[in-house]
């Protein structure tokens, strides 16, 4: 009943993250940082399911967004983890003429690449063990697969970068493992964003 921007049948997305607009974090505007978030599908039900709950504090701290009616709901889908992953993008600062290394083509991967291409990156390596995958991962413009299981990715990587290194590389899959050998990658100054997420412990 305290609800006025939206009514029943309203097309939304939701951010998922929900901070608390007060902490330290949040008052310099780094939201994503918040020391009291919640988050659907963590503290709150998640969104496989017929019908999801939207805590109050997402309502009203602008979480829940209008779609526009002609964007389809499997497009409108994909809008929260494009964003996450533009916000990756321009945190590895991915620039005209960069190599660029991703390790792990899932979806998120995926989207890493197509965006790394749209920046101009002059080569894109991706490192996937899965074969559609890498498939897909050419299909999108991967100047380079990398099968790590098969293959000396870090000869690859050197061989492409005259021995420098990456100007980038995005760990896109939580394992562990692979963030020692997301440094081993880099060219010095270079940057190595540890995109996924781990488990606690690891």
């Amino acid at each position: 009943p305290d609800v006025g921007e939206f009514r029943p049948g309203d097309r939304v997305g939701v951010a998922p993250v929900i901070p608390c607009h007060t902490c330290a974090y949040c008052k310099k505007g780094r939201e994503n940082l918040c020391a009291n978030r919640t988050a659907l599908g963590y503290e709150y039900e998640g969104a496989f399911a017929e019908y999801v709950r939207i805590p109050a504090a997402a309502v009203h701290g602008g979480n829940v967004y209008r779609l526009p009616a002609d964007l389809p709901f499997e497009a409108a889908a994909l809008a929260e983890p494009l964003a996450c992953c533009v916000n990756g993008q321009r945190n590895s600062q991915v620039g005209l003429g960069d190599a660029v290394v991703i390790l792990g083509a899932g979806p998120i991967g995926l989207m890493h690449l197509a965006l790394a291409k749209a920046a101009g990156a002059g080569r894109v390596i991706v490192s996937e063990p899965n074969d559609r995958r890498r498939s897909m991962a050419l299909e999108l413009g991967a100047d380079l697969v990398v099968n790590p299981e098969v293959e000396d990715l870090n000869g690859v990587v050197k061989n492409a970068t005259d021995r420098l290194g990456a100007d980038a590389v995005i760990l896109a899959i939580g394992i562990p493992a692979l963030a020692e050998q997301a440094l081993t990658l880099v060219r010095k100054g270079g940057s190595v964003n540890f995109f996924a997420g781990f488990s606690v412990g690891d």
